[in-house]
């Protein structure tokens, strides 16, 4: 508990998102904003059953989470051990993982999410893809965090 992360939004520094790790229960760790996260002998999880990180760490590593019936997310690590600028700082090592989502007929939905060791999601982009053209959506970058166990709080 205590671990803390605010994100900007958008690149405006008057808009952002803070998260706390408010408690832990179950095997989960449950943050200010309602999400259960658990990590496990295969990656991180969102809830019981979506994997946001899965080893291994190498670019090509494919996983997919049933969201609902209608809906299936695809995943893959896009690259490693890259570095990533973000307002808290530069961090080095980092893996990119990109989800897919079948939005309405042949529209895409792309999350590409940023990991860096011992500090944990530092950003997050998506674009809805409509065949050639990418229409940006939501930017969340790491402004500053508070991790336990972190090289560099900031």
């Amino acid at each position: 508990m205590g671990n803390r992360w605010t994100y900007a939004l958008n690149g405006a520094k008057d808009k952002q998102l803070e998260v706390a790790i408010v408690k832990e229960e179950g095997g989960y760790f449950l943050d200010s904003r309602g999400a259960r996260l658990a990590h496990d002998a295969f990656g991180l999880r969102d809830g019981d059953t979506r994997y946001l990180l899965r080893g291994p760490l190498a670019v090509g590593t494919r996983w997919q989470s049933i969201v609902s019936v209608s809906s299936t997310e695809r995943y893959e690590i896009t690259a490693t051990g890259v570095p990533c600028a973000v307002p808290a700082g530069t961090f080095e090592d980092c893996v990119q993982v990109t989800g897919r989502t079948r939005a309405e007929g042949e529209r895409v939905l792309a999350a590409h999410y940023t990991f860096a060791p011992r500090v944990g999601l530092v950003r997050i982009e998506t674009v809805l893809e409509e065949g050639q053209r990418k229409l940006p959506q939501l930017k969340l970058e790491l402004a500053s965090f508070s991790v336990q166990g972190a090289a560099a709080a900031r």
